[in-house]
């Protein structure tokens, strides 16, 4: 399954500001990996989140494959010093993180996303 042009809006917290939790070591992975939150929040029907994902089953992740024009890369824009690329993983969304049909759909049916996502 492809997860390819969700309708998004903008990343931004309550007063307006983009949202940048900071890289954090995962436990049990390379020393290389870290993992950091994206909060979009869906409320225009006109954007797009832009991301093309692939399933991965075990552990349960979206791994991005492509960043085309739509929030992340507004975000990216926003945040050179650490952006979403390709090969990155999504390994929850909202939470979830117990299998990628859940994700998806929490994706689908949200209008505030928080991505964690995981960079190797």
């Amino acid at each position: 399954m492809w997860l390819c042009c969700v309708n998004a809006a903008a990343v931004e917290d309550i007063d307006g500001q983009a949202i940048f939790a900071g890289p954090t070591p995962q436990e049990g992975v390379g020393s290389m990996a870290f993992a950091y939150d994206l909060v979009v929040d869906k409320a225009r029907r006109d954007c797009k989140l832009g991301l093309d994902t692939l399933p991965e089953e075990k552990p349960p992740a979206l791994r991005i494959v492509r960043v085309r024009p739509g929030l992340v890369s507004e975000w990216n824009q926003s945040h050179p010093e650490s952006p979403v690329k390709e090969f990155d993983t999504i390994i929850a969304v909202n939470g979830v993180q117990s299998g990628i049909q859940r994700m998806y759909e929490e994706i689908a049916r949200s209008t505030k996303l928080t991505l964690r996502i995981m960079r190797h």
